[in-house]
């Protein structure tokens, strides 16, 4: 091979080399994006391309469930607290089934009446393949929405709620 051909290969190789790293780093402002759009115009086939909505379904029932022990084991009386626990339980999966919807997803991700979902949003890295917009839920408090990088791709995947004080 010529030396010509091989800088042009060069020129190649790295010209996509960055190209995919801009795609990359870029991609949560794009999914951010995607999803609002498909909030706002209720577009579930968009949304559905960019949430993991069983992965979704299951953090937040963890996460609730962490909750409610939490509160159980506060109490005194521990054989009321497990049959109270126990019925929460049941309540909190039944809930996040039915909530943990687009339109579900557009009331948490507004934070609040009126305004265009992550709105106000702060944008934090956390690896390389982990994304966090915080948006304000009130009194100082935020909600997260986890996107996780699957190949090229990006997906909501987790979403925090503030900790009850």
């Amino acid at each position: 091979m010529n030396l010509r051909l091989l800088r042009w290969l060069a020129g190649l190789l790295l010209t996509l080399v960055l190209v995919t790293a801009g795609w990359v780093a870029a991609g949560p402002w794009y999914v951010t994006a995607q999803i609002r759009d498909g909030i706002v115009h209720g577009d579930e086939v968009l949304l559905a391309r960019h949430v993991d909505f069983p992965a979704l379904r299951a953090d937040l029932k963890q996460q609730l469930h962490a909750m409610l022990a939490g509160r159980a084991a506060a109490r005194q009386d521990e054989r009321m607290a497990q049959v109270v626990a126990g019925i929460a339980a049941l309540l909190v999966d039944g809930m996040v089934e039915r909530y943990v919807t687009p339109d579900g997803l557009a009331a948490l991700s507004s934070g609040g009446e009126g305004r265009r979902p992550f709105a106000n949003a702060r944008h934090d890295w956390e690896a390389h393949d982990r994304h966090v917009l915080y948006v304000p839920a009130g009194n100082d408090d935020e909600v997260g929405f986890v996107l996780a990088r699957r190949g090229l791709h990006w997906q909501l995947v987790a979403i925090r709620l503030p900790v009850p004080a």
